[in-house]
């Protein structure tokens, strides 16, 4: 899906495998590697987990320091231990492979809550559409941060013969394990009858997806497509 690179970080050696800890670095994505990483974030974000395989080469500095043998060597009363010889020898291209497994997000575990006390009369602009604004709540079940961006659902509502509602913005989506409160904006569709859902009562869900035109990244539009959650307010 990607490379990326790092500078030196702490070894530590266990029998004869080498630990070492991978700090957060870039991952470098060419136009060919493009399709198959969307493929592995759109299957994370509306699916369950996922496992990535990490390998390359790794440079490391061997530090060797004769301490057993000395230490089992008698020193007379008054005398200075001898000093323990330490050399370091480096290893070139040291071979990686470890699997990661990353929890998937289930689509954002299927649901969203909308805050009622956030949400604004109906807005009217010039050209006669109309909007309303909030605040919904996403969880993220996953270990990975993900920065989205503003991205367009298309909102609709949870009747037998699903009525479609308008197109609702979510502002600067970044998911992030846990729990966190995104700006909504919902532009109602002009054919809403609205007093059938507005004022907006306790209990009312709504049904959002992502579509072909959700976001004017290439990337991020092909990771959010798919999804599908619902918004209980």
């Amino acid at each position: 899906m990607g490379t990326s690179s790092s500078k030196w970080s702490p070894t530590r050696m266990d029998g004869f495998s080498l630990e070492m800890v991978y700090p957060t670095t870039p991952l470098i994505i060419t136009e060919e590697q493009r399709p198959a990483f969307i493929a592995f974030l759109a299957a994370l974000t509306t699916g369950g987990s996922r496992t990535i395989l990490i390998t390359g080469k790794a440079d490391v500095e061997l530090s060797l320091s004769i301490t057993d043998a000395l230490s089992a060597i008698p020193i007379p009363f008054g005398l200075k231990a001898p000093t323990v010889a330490t050399k370091i020898i480096p290893l070139l291209g040291v071979g990686i492979s470890t699997p990661i497994t990353v929890k998937g997000m289930h689509n954002l575990g299927g649901v969203a809550h909308g805050n009622l006390d956030t949400l604004s009369t109906i807005q009217i602009s010039a050209t006669g559409e109309r909007s309303i604004h909030g605040q919904i709540v996403i969880t993220s079940p996953t270990d990975v941060l993900v920065h989205l961006g503003d991205i367009d659902l298309q909102v609709w509502s949870k009747d037998a013969q699903p009525e479609f509602l308008g197109i609702g913005t979510v502002e600067n989506l970044s998911l992030a394990p846990g729990a966190e409160t995104y700006n909504f904006i919902l532009k109602i569709d002009a054919a809403i009858q609205l007093d059938k859902y507005y004022p907006v009562k306790a209990g009312l869900t709504v049904s959002a997806n992502g579509f072909a035109g959700s976001s004017k990244n290439v990337i991020v539009n092909g990771v959010v497509a798919g999804l599908k959650f619902d918004i209980v307010f």
